[in-house]
């Protein structure tokens, strides 16, 4: 069965909104990155630029969306987005 183009719309829209993680995690390497490694390579300058883009993706991406955090047994975070609908 292929996916109705609602059902393609949903997870497009859901990965999108993923790549705000992506963001942080390479923020996040970025800078420890600048204190630990001795490569010549500007890495708090990639730190800024990933996280600027987190900031100027966030608001577009989230928007219509919230976000609720769930931590598990494991002490996992898990976190679920609900779409709101816009009334």
């Amino acid at each position: 069965k292929q996916p109705s183009e609602t059902e393609v719309n949903q997870l497009v829209d859901d990965a999108e909104k993923y790549t705000l993680a992506n963001h942080i995690f390479w923020g996040l390497w970025g800078l420890i990155s600048a204190y630990v490694n001795k490569i010549d390579f500007n890495y708090k300058e990639y730190a800024r630029q990933r996280f600027q883009q987190y900031w100027m993706k966030k608001q577009e991406l989230l928007s219509s969306s919230t976000i609720r955090q769930k931590i598990n047994v494991n002490g996992h975070v898990s976190i679920s987005l609900k779409k709101v609908s816009d009334s």
